[in-house]
């Protein structure tokens, strides 16, 4: 979007803020890793039916790094997590957070693996107490959701949970981190949207299709560092991003003023 509308979106004082990698056109992701969107796309279309499956553009497709949601009273903005979690108010300190993120630091970049994870294969993590073959797809509520895992060399580190705990320093937590031995180390990315009159035949067939259809994946591993990183401003209402507008990590520091007004405004937590 061009600066106009940029400026006008953000003047608008209704939004939220949230980071994350691979957001944009299908050039702004690896080739091999858009084609196994498409083809997942396709393949839940086939199963479950155009009217029952809606996917998303290639520009909404991303996966999220940490949920930057926030409340802002007066020039503060409060953490919503936290003060879910907490029932505190913390201030944010979006500005350092983003200079922690464009600043040389051994959190990043993350290697991501998407696909291949083999059903009868015993991998030394689990998600959620699961396989990563059966989290590698699923369909929760009204979302198809893919799923990878960071790995470098073959070895499954906890590089995405280390890195979302890393922005605690800076009141910002994430939403999965609600307690101090609570682990999110998932990458995953909404493929679509999922109506609620399918049946749970349909579903479990769908499941086991695309996990298998993953399982057989053999794109490498993806990169994420400072450059595939975006902070994504969007309407309070506008969950599935439909209408966001990204900022690379260089463009949220020069208008970190503006992102901070754009913020829900609120009495208290």
């Amino acid at each position: 979007p061009d600066n106009d509308t940029i400026t006008m979106t953000l003047a608008t004082g209704r939004g939220q803020l949230t980071l994350v990698a691979l957001f944009g056109d299908k050039q702004d992701k690896y080739p091999q890793l858009w084609e196994l969107i498409e083809a997942l796309q396709s393949g839940i279309t086939n199963v479950l039916g155009e009217a029952s499956f809606e996917p998303y553009s290639e520009s909404r497709v991303h996966g999220t790094i940490i949920g930057l949601e926030g409340d802002r009273i007066s020039d503060a903005v409060l953490n919503r997590n936290a003060c879910r979690a907490f029932g505190q108010d913390r201030e944010a300190d979006l500005e350092s957070a983003v200079d922690f993120l464009l600043s040389p630091n051994d959190l990043l970049p993350v290697s991501i693996q998407i696909g291949g994870f083999k059903p009868d294969v015993r991998y030394p993590f689990t998600s959620q107490g699961l396989h990563p073959y059966l989290r590698s797809f699923s369909i929760h509520g009204t979302k198809a959701v893919a799923m990878g895992w960071p790995c470098e060399k073959g070895r499954f580190p906890s590089s995405l949970d280390k890195l979302r705990r890393a922005f605690n320093r800076f009141n910002i937590f994430h939403k999965y981190h609600g307690s101090e031995d609570a682990y999110d180390n998932d990458f995953f990315f909404v493929l679509g949207s999922v109506t609620d009159d399918v049946t749970a035949n349909a579903i479990a067939d769908c499941q086991t299709q695309m996990r298998e259809r993953l399982s057989q994946s053999n794109v490498p591993p993806i990169t994420i560092d400072k450059d595939q990183l975006r902070i994504i401003a969007y309407p309070e209402e506008d969950t599935t991003l439909q209408h966001a507008t990204p900022f690379t990590l260089e463009e949220a520091k020069k208008r970190i003023s503006e992102l901070k007004r754009f913020y829900v405004g609120k009495d208290r937590c």
